[in-house]
């Protein structure tokens, strides 16, 4: 009878740990599968920004860019970088945006932020620009743009307008 109740405890023990086991692994299979989806949902919910570049009309060299959010929900930071800009290609100085202690040639800016927002949904953000180099054709634009706590990075290529002729 001691024997049996020994065999049976010994069973019951190699039960518990292949039932620790399997919910072991189970729950690493749940973590990564839950890592998972949250990769893939940031990724579906990237905000998608346009951009155009306008000159001023009887202000060379100067030019408008004007950078939009085509989804929702509303940013509530937005940093803009000019990628690959040439030194004479620049936010001017001055501006809301621009940090005025950082020194020329100013290729970084942010859109202010009001009541917690900076940019809403299908609104735009402008800054001035000095596009002393007129064969610059096109700008890429990294904009570094944020909801609460999730940051996204998001290319934006913009085309530049010929000078107008004065």
């Amino acid at each position: 009878m001691t024997i049996a109740a020994l065999v049976i405890s010994l069973l019951a023990l190699a039960v518990a740990v292949a039932a620790a086991w399997y919910t072991r692994r189970q729950a690493k299979a749940a973590s990564g599968t839950l890592a998972l989806e949250e990769a893939r949902r940031h990724d579906e919910v990237v905000p998608r920004i346009s951009g155009e570049v306008e000159r001023l009309k009887h202000a060379a060299p100067y030019a408008r860019l004007c950078l939009r959010l085509e989804t929702s929900p509303a940013l509530t930071e937005l940093r803009v970088r000019l990628l690959d800009a040439p030194v004479d290609v620049q936010f001017s100085s001055g501006q809301l945006g621009i940090d005025t202690s950082s020194r020329s040639p100013h290729h970084e800016a942010f859109a202010p932020v009001h009541n917690g927002v900076a940019l809403k949904p299908f609104d735009r953000a402008t800054w001035q620009l000095e596009l002393n180099d007129v064969s610059q054709q096109r700008l890429q634009i990294q904009a570094d743009a944020a909801v609460g706590d999730e940051w996204w990075s998001v290319l934006v290529t913009v085309d530049v307008p010929p000078p107008t002729p004065n």
